[in-house]
C-alpha cells in the first residue's frame, strides 16, 4: 500500500535532533514567558482569528451550531467564511483548539508552530527516499529532513506566519503522490493530496498547482503515454477539487472579488531596483529580518557544495539543475514571481518551493560522500560562490565591518573548512563532525534574526501576559456597548504595534469595530471607500481610521470612538467624555441608523463627478442610484470651498498647481488659507488631485543631501547663540552618504510620506512605494481632515513636506464640511426616519416600515450577492451599499444571507465523496472478482 509505516530508525533519529533543535531555538520564548504570536500580524490577524475560531469550532462540536454565515464584526459586516479560510479554516493544525480553553490559547498557538516543523520533517522522511526511489542511511535521511525544515523561509514565516509552514508538510506528499500515480496508476493518494492542497488554503494552493503542474509537464514531455497520463491526473484532480469544494470555492470567489483584486500586475514594475540585484547573490547564504521582495534566502554549506556539485555533473543532475535554472530566472523578473503570488505584486513568497529540491539534493550529497569522496572541486566553487555571497551581504549592509551578517558568513566558511579536512573512509567520529557543522550552520541561520526577543525593549513577539491582558480588555470594553453597537477602536497596541495598520483584536469580543485588517476584503466596499480618499485605507484594511471625519463616521452609524488621546476625538465625539482601560471614550448623538430613509436621490453618473468630500456631505442626506435622481442635494451643495494662494502669493483662488522639487529652505513649502467667518462650524479638507512624485536619481539624492548638510551649517553659523561647529566636513560627510547609498544606485521605489499640520496638529499620510507588497496602490487623489476650522479671522498657512528627495506635482484644495447645526438636523432626520424595532437573527434581518411613496432605503452593510430578500428588490446604492426598494404602504422586509458559492460547494463536496466511495466499491468489487477467477 501507499502509505506505509515510515522507516522507523531514520523517523526517530530525525524527531531527536528536531527536538533538541527545537529547545534551542525556541525553548527561551517558552523559559521568558514570551509566546510565538508576532507584534504585527501575529496579535493583529492570526491569534485573533484563531480565538474566533476556537469559540465557533466549540459551538459547532458541542452546542451543535453552525456559525453565522455573515459576521457583523468584520469592518461594516463581512462573509464568515471568505474572510476566515485563508486564515484557519482549512489549516487542520488549527482544529485541535476546540478542547483547549482560552487561557491556553497563546500556549497552543505556540506550540503548533513547532508541532507544523516537526511534521514536515516528518513528510519529508517519508516522501524521499519514495521521490528519488533510492535507500539512504538513517542519519542521512534525518539530518537532510532537518535541512528541509529550518530553512530560510522558516526562519522567517516560523515567527511572522505559522501556517505558512503548512506547504512545507503538503509538497513533499503532493509530489509524491503525483509520481505515485504516473508510475503506478493509482489515483486514490493523489486524490487526497489535491484536496487537502485546495482545503489548507487557495493562495498556497496557487503556488503548488503551479510548481505541481510544471512537474507534470516536464514528465509528460519525457514519456509517450501522454493520453492516459492526462486522463488520469485530470480524473482524479478533479476528484481531488470536487472533495474540497465547499471551502475552496467560496474562498476562490471571494478573493476574485477581493478588495485587491485587479491590482496592478507586479505593482508595475519590469525590472527589480539596482539594490536588489546587487543583494541578491548575499540571499544564497544569509536572509534579511525583513526580506526584500519577500526572498527570504538562507542555504547551509552543505547546501550550496551539493548545489555544485549537482552543476559539475550537469547530467547526472539535469533535472535538479533545471530548477536551479528555471528559479535564478524567475528571481529576476518581477513578473514571474508576480504570476506565482496569483497574478498581484512581486513577491517571491514562492521559493518555500525551493526548499524541497534544495533538500533533496543536499540528501544525495551527504549519501554521496558517505559512500564515494568529497570532490574538492565541489570545495571550491562552493568557496567562491560563499565570497560571493558574503561581499553581496556585506554591500547590503554598507561595507560595515561591524555587519550582522558577520557570524552567519562565518558559519558558512567553518562548514566549508571543516570539509575540506575530512577524507575517506567517513567513520562514524566523521559523519557526527558533519553533523555538527551543518546543524551549527542551521543554528546561526535560524536565531541570528530574533536574538532581540530576548530583550523585552526589543522583542517582536509578545509576552503571555500581554495577550492575555488584550483578550481580557476586549471582553470588557464589550460589556459597554449595546447590541449591535458600531464603534471605532483605535490602537490598543500601545508600543508593541509592529507593521499592521490595525487591530482585529475586538473580533474576539463581538465588537462591531468598523476598523478591520485582512487579507480578503469585500470589493465593494472597497468601492464605496475609494470615493472618500481615505489616506490610511488599502486593499487589507478598506475603511482605514475613516480619517476621523465626523460625518463619514456619523453617516456609517459609529457611535463610539475609543482612543488614548482626547485630541483625537472629532468634534461631533466630544460627549459623555469617559476613560477606559487607558483609552479615552467619546460618544456621538448623531450616529446613524443601519437603516434609514434618506429624502433625496442622487444620480449616480453625477456622484461620481464630486470631489471627495462632496460625496461624504452627500451620502449624509442622501442615497446614490444607478439611474435617476437628483444632480445635487442640500446638504452637499452646504460645503464650501475655501480661498488659497501658493506660498509668497496674494492671488487668492479655489485650486492651485504646486510643483515641490526637495532643496535647503528655512520656510517649509505649503499654502496659505484665507480668513473666512463662513468657515465656521465646518471641518477643513485638503483635497490633493492630480498628485504624481518622481523620484530624484543617485546623483540628484547626493547633490541634495550635502547641499542640506552645507545649507544647516550656514544657518547654525548665522545663530549668534550657536556654537561653531567644528566637525563641519563636506567631503567626509559625502563620502559617508556615498557608502550608505553604494547599493541604491536606482531611484527609490519605497513611496514616502506626506506630512502637513494645522493648529499644531500633524497630519502624516504614508504613500506605500511598489517594493511594498501588501499595502501599494497607486493613488493620484489623496484627502487630508485637517480637523475643526480654527482662527478662521486670519490667514492661515499650511505647510506640506514630503520625506523623500525628488519632483512632486499636485493640485491642492481646501474643502469645508459642516459638522454644526446644519449637520445635526440631517442626521436627526435620517435617525427618525429609520424603523423603530429590528429583529437579528442568524443570518437573516427582519423589521417593517411604513412608507408614504416609493423610495429606496438605505443601509450600511456592504453590497454583496450573497444577501437576499423575498419582498424587497435589493440595490446597490452609494456606490458598494445594500439598497432596498420600497413600495408605498407597509413594507414587510425579510433579508437573508448565504455564502456565495457554498451551496454550489456543497453539492460539489458531497458529489466528489459519493463518486470516490463508488469508484473504491468498483475497484474492491473487480478485486474481489479477479481473485475469484484466480482461485477457480
Amino acid at each position: 500500500m501507499w502509505f506505509k509505516k515510515i522507516k522507523h530508525p531514520a523517523f526517530w533519529r530525525y524527531t531527536v535532533i528536531f527536538i533538541l533543535f527545537s529547545c534551542a531555538i525556541f525553548g527561551p520564548y517558552f523559559v521568558g514567558a514570551n509566546t510565538l504570536i508576532w507584534n504585527a500580524d501575529g496579535i493583529t490577524q492570526h491569534f485573533p482569528a484563531l480565538l474566533q475560531w476556537q469559540a465557533d469550532l466549540k459551538g459547532l462540536l458541542f452546542q451543535h451550531q453552525w456559525p453565522a454565515q455573515w459576521n457583523w464584526n468584520i469592518s461594516l459586516g463581512q462573509d464568515y467564511l471568505q474572510t476566515f479560510s485563508y486564515y484557519v479554516m482549512g489549516d487542520i493544525f488549527t482544529y485541535p483548539i476546540a478542547f483547549f480553553s482560552a487561557k491556553m490559547a497563546p500556549f497552543y498557538y505556540s506550540c503548533m508552530v513547532i508541532l507544523r516543523l516537526w511534521f514536515a520533517g516528518v513528510a519529508f522522511v517519508y516522501a524521499a527516499p519514495r521521490i528519488l526511489q533510492k535507500k539512504f542511511t538513517p542519519n542521512t535521511l534525518a539530518l537532510a529532513a532537518t535541512l528541509y525544515v529550518f530553512s530560510g523561509y522558516v526562519a522567517f514565516a516560523a515567527f511572522e506566519h505559522p501556517f505558512f509552514i503548512n506547504p512545507l508538510i503538503i509538497w513533499p506528499l503532493l509530489l509524491l503522490s503525483l509520481l505515485h500515480l504516473l508510475r503506478n496508476k493509482k489515483w486514490l493518494p493523489f486524490t487526497v493530496m489535491v484536496a487537502w492542497t485546495l482545503w489548507n488554503n487557495f493562495y498556497f494552493a496557487w503556488s503548488l498547482g503551479c510548481a505541481t503542474g510544471l512537474v507534470w509537464i516536464f514528465l509528460l514531455i519525457q514519456q509517450r503515454s501522454f493520453r492516459a497520463q492526462f486522463i488520469r491526473v485530470i480524473g482524479a484532480g478533479s476528484l481531488g477539487f470536487l472533495i474540497s469544494s465547499p471551502l475552496f470555492l467560496p474562498s476562490a470567489l471571494a478573493t476574485m472579488k477581493a478588495a485587491r483584486a485587479g491590482d496592478t500586475l507586479a505593482n508595475g514594475l519590469i525590472f527589480y531596483p539596482i539594490s536588489y540585484y546587487l543583494t541578491l547573490p548575499g540571499k544564497i547564504i544569509g536572509n534579511d529580518l525583513t526580506p526584500s521582495f519577500w526572498l527570504t534566502g538562507g542555504l547551509t554549506f552543505i547546501s550550496v557544495v551539493a548545489i555544485v556539485h549537482s552543476f559539475r555533473h550537469f547530467q547526472t543532475f539535469k533535472n535538479y539543475n533545471y530548477i536551479w535554472l528555471g528559479s535564478i530566472i524567475g528571481l529576476l523578473i518581477p513578473t514571474l514571481a508576480a504570476c506565482f503570488n496569483g497574478g498581484t505584486s512581486p513577491s517571491n513568497r514562492w521559493v518555500f518551493l525551493l526548499s524541497l529540491p534544495i533538500a533533496l539534493i543536499s540528501l544525495e550529497y551527504l549519501s554521496h560522500i558517505n559512500q564515494q569522496t568529497i570532490e574538492r572541486p565541489d570545495l571550491h566553487w562552493a568557496t567562491g560562490v560563499g565570497i560571493l555571497s558574503a561581499i553581496s551581504l556585506l554591500a547590503g549592509d554598507n561595507f560595515n565591518l561591524n555587519t550582522k551578517f558577520g557570524f552567519l558568513i562565518a558559519a558558512y566558511f567553518a562548514g566549508i573548512l571543516g570539509l575540506s579536512f575530512l577524507h575517506l573512509p567517513l567513520n562514524r567520529r566523521k559523519k557526527l563532525w558533519i553533523g555538527a557543522l551543518v546543524l551549527f550552520n542551521l543554528f546561526v541561520l535560524m536565531a541570528r534574526n530574533h536574538t532581540n526577543d530576548n530583550n523585552p525593549k526589543l522583542a517582536t513577539t509578545m509576552t503571555q501576559a500581554a495577550v492575555q491582558n488584550l483578550t481580557a480588555q476586549q471582553k470588557n470594553i464589550k460589556d459597554t456597548l449595546l447590541p449591535h453597537e458600531r464603534v471605532y477602536l483605535d490602537n490598543q497596541l500601545g508600543n508593541a504595534t509592529g507593521i499592521s495598520p490595525a487591530s482585529n483584536l475586538p473580533l474576539i469580543a463581538g465588537i462591531n469595530n468598523v476598523e478591520s485588517y485582512w487579507s480578503l476584503q469585500n470589493r465593494s466596499l472597497g468601492q464605496f471607500m475609494k470615493g472618500f480618499q481615505i489616506p490610511t485605507a488599502s486593499g487589507n484594511d478598506v475603511t482605514g481610521d475613516l480619517d476621523q471625519r465626523n460625518v463619514l463616521l456619523n453617516t456609517l452609524g459609529v457611535s463610539s470612538i475609543f482612543t488614548p488621546k482626547i485630541s483625537k476625538l472629532p468634534t461631533t465625539y466630544q460627549d459623555n467624555l469617559t476613560s477606559f482601560n487607558q483609552l479615552k471614550r467619546g460618544q456621538s448623538r448623531l450616529a446613524y441608523p443601519q437603516f434609514y430613509v434618506p429624502k433625496h436621490q442622487i444620480n449616480q453618473t453625477a456622484y461620481n463627478q464630486f470631489s471627495s468630500t462632496q460625496k461624504e456631505a452627500t451620502i449624509a442626506d442622501s442615497v446614490v442610484v444607478p439611474h435617476g435622481g437628483q444632480r445635487h442635494s442640500p446638504f452637499e451643495q452646504t460645503v464650501q470651498t475655501a480661498l488659497i494662494s501658493n506660498q509668497g502669493s496674494t492671488k487668492w483662488q479655489k485650486k492651485v498647481h504646486q510643483t515641490y522639487n526637495s532643496m535647503p529652505s528655512t520656510l517649509p513649502n505649503g499654502i496659505m488659507i484665507k480668513a473666512n467667518p463662513k468657515l465656521a462650524g465646518t471641518e477643513l479638507h485638503l483635497e490633493i488631485t492630480d498628485l504624481t512624485y518622481q523620484p530624484a536619481s543617485w546623483q540628484q539624492r547626493l547633490a541634495t543631501e550635502v547641499k542640506q548638510y552645507q545649507f544647516n551649517y550656514h544657518q547654525q553659523l548665522a545663530n549668534p547663540q550657536s556654537t561653531k561647529d567644528l566637525q563641519y566636513n563636506p567631503a567626509n560627510f559625502k563620502y559617508h552618504w556615498f557608502m550608505e547609498n553604494l547599493t541604491n544606485l536606482s531611484p527609490k521605489i519605497n513611496g514616502y510620506e506626506l506630512t502637513t499640520n494645522y493648529h499644531g496638529q500633524d497630519k502624516t499620510v504614508y504613500q506605500p512605494g511598489q517594493n511594498n507588497l501588501s499595502f501599494y496602490q497607486k493613488r493620484r487623489e489623496l484627502t487630508l481632515n485637517l480637523g475643526a476650522a480654527k482662527d478662521i479671522k486670519h490667514d492661515q498657512f499650511i505647510p506640506i513636506t514630503f520625506s523623500q528627495i525628488g519632483q512632486y506635482n499636485y493640485q491642492l484644495e481646501i474643502k469645508a464640511i459642516p459638522i454644526d447645526d446644519r449637520f445635526a438636523k440631517v442626521a436627526t432626520a435620517a435617525q427618525t426616519a429609520s424603523p423603530k424595532q429590528i429583529n437579528y437573527g442568524k443570518d437573516t434581518i427582519d423589521f417593517n416600515y411604513h412608507s408614504e411613496r416609493s423610495q429606496v432605503m438605505a443601509t450600511t452593510i456592504p453590497w454583496s450577492s450573497g444577501w437576499s430578500s423575498t419582498n424587497q428588490k435589493l440595490i446597490k446604492i452609494n456606490n458598494g451599499l445594500i439598497g432596498i426598494q420600497l413600495q408605498a404602504g407597509t413594507n414587510h422586509i425579510h433579508l437573508e444571507y448565504h455564502t456565495p458559492g457554498l451551496k454550489l460547494g456543497l453539492v460539489l463536496g458531497l458529489l466528489g465523496i459519493g463518486l470516490m466511495v463508488l469508484v473504491l466499491i468498483s475497484r474492491f468489487y473487480y478485486y474481489l472478482k479477479q481473485r475469484k477467477l484466480k482461485n477457480v
